[in-house]
């Protein structure tokens, strides 16, 4: 896929919007920490255990998230106590709650608030990064 403007600007605002949670990326096969962004389209990162900070563009890193088929028993039990929706499809493949919301039904702005700061605080891709080429499934255990 493209990377047009507007997708540009969407990847930037979904990469800061899950900076406080430990983001990660790949960036020429190496893992970096994201610890911060700027001028829209710029990434301050860092290899883990290492102390010298680098500047990347968006366009060139590939972040690692965690396909929602991949919801943890916990998770997916956590986010039924608080939501009134119905989260069966996420291990289906047959979940469209990003659809639902565009449509009006279901979820309020609280609890769509509430299951996008889960989303991001737990790594999972709700917008499919993966799918679209800008993201990688994040591998077994890294934002355990």
């Amino acid at each position: 896929m493209r990377m047009t403007k507007k997708l540009k600007t969407e990847l930037f605002s979904e990469i800061c919007s899950r900076i406080p949670y430990g983001l990660q990326i790949n960036y020429k096969g190496d893992i970096y920490d994201v610890i911060g962004a700027f001028g829209n389209d710029k990434l301050l990162c860092v290899k883990p255990f290492m102390s010298k900070m680098e500047v990347l563009p968006i366009t060139k890193v590939k972040l690692y998230l965690k396909p929602l088929y991949d919801l943890s028993i916990d998770e997916f039990n956590f986010l039924t106590e608080h939501i009134p929706y119905d989260f069966s499809g996420i291990y289906s493949g047959r979940f469209y709650l990003y659809d639902d919301i565009h449509k009006g039904n279901s979820v309020s702005i609280d609890d769509m608030n509430f299951l996008l700061t889960c989303s991001n605080k737990w790594h999972y891709d709700y917008l499919d990064w993966i799918d679209k080429g800008f993201a990688l499934k994040a591998p077994d255990e890294m934002y355990d």
